[in-house]
């Protein structure tokens, strides 16, 4: 099937599986590379609410309880923009 999608509408599409791939990443003990992926995507600001949750929160398991306050706050605003809709 051919689809003539835009590179915003493949990014967004990807999305969930960037977040997957960051994961394999974390769970083969590749600290930083899963770091690196997790904030690359949520710095992307996808409309991919799932997505951005699911990577907010391996990021905040990743690093620890230290930045666990950055954490809350990307969460808070995601939840903040989905009740704006």
């Amino acid at each position: 099937m051919e689809e003539n999608l835009a590179d915003d509408e493949i990014e967004i599409e990807l999305a969930p599986i960037a977040v997957q791939l960051a994961y394999v990443q974390q769970l083969l003990g590749n600290r930083q590379e899963a770091i690196a992926s997790y904030t690359d995507l949520i710095k992307r600001n996808l409309p991919d609410e799932p997505s951005n949750a699911v990577a907010i929160n391996n990021l905040v398991a990743l690093k620890g309880p230290k930045d666990i306050t950055d954490g809350l706050k990307k969460l808070d605003r995601l939840i903040q923009k989905k009740q704006w809709r």
